[in-house]
C-alpha cells in the first residue's frame, strides 16, 4: 500500500530495522521462567525477568505500544483500516510510515524530513 501511494508521486524511501526492539523493553506485568539449563540448583524455584528476553511473547506488544506512542508523538496518525501504515501530511510535506514486527520504511517528498525521523527513531531506541 506505502509503495503504491508513494509511487504516484516523486517516491522515495528510508528502510529501518530495530535489532533491539524486544530486548530492552521494561516489562509491564510479573513475568517468571524455569531456570536456565546448566543452573544446577536442585530446588524448583522460578526466576522473575526484570528485563525482557528474546523471544518473550508479551515484549511485541509492549513494544509496539511504546513504537505508536513515539509515532504519534511525531504527528503521524495511524490508517483507519490498518494499525501498521501512519500517515503525517502538511501544506508542503507528505510522510509515510509503515511498520511490521520490528522493521519499518518510511516514505516522504522531503528528504531531510524522512532522516530527521529515523534520527529520533533511533534516538529514542537508544535512550
Amino acid at each position: 500500500m506505502l509503495i503504491s501511494i508513494a509511487a504516484s508521486e516523486n517516491p522515495q524511501f528510508l528502510q529501518f530495522d530495530v535489532k533491539t526492539a524486544f530486548l530492552y523493553e521494561e516489562l509491564q506485568e510479573e513475568v517468571f521462567m524455569k531456570q536456565p539449563e546448566g543452573y544446577y540448583d536442585k530446588s524448583s524455584r522460578v526466576c522473575r525477568l526484570k528485563k525482557s528476553l528474546y523471544g518473550l511473547k508479551q515484549v511485541l506488544r509492549f513494544w509496539n505500544r511504546s513504537f505508536v506512542d513515539f509515532i504519534h508523538n511525531q504527528g503521524l496518525k495511524a490508517s483507519v483500516s490498518d494499525p501498521c501504515p501512519f500517515i503525517r501530511i502538511n501544506k508542503t510535506s507528505k510522510l509515510l510510515v509503515v511498520i511490521y514486527v520490528d522493521d519499518g520504511l518510511v516514505s516522504g517528498n522531503i528528504k531531510e524530513e524522512m532522516s530527521e525521523f529515523v534520527n529520533k527513531l533511533s534516538s529514542k531506541l537508544n535512550s
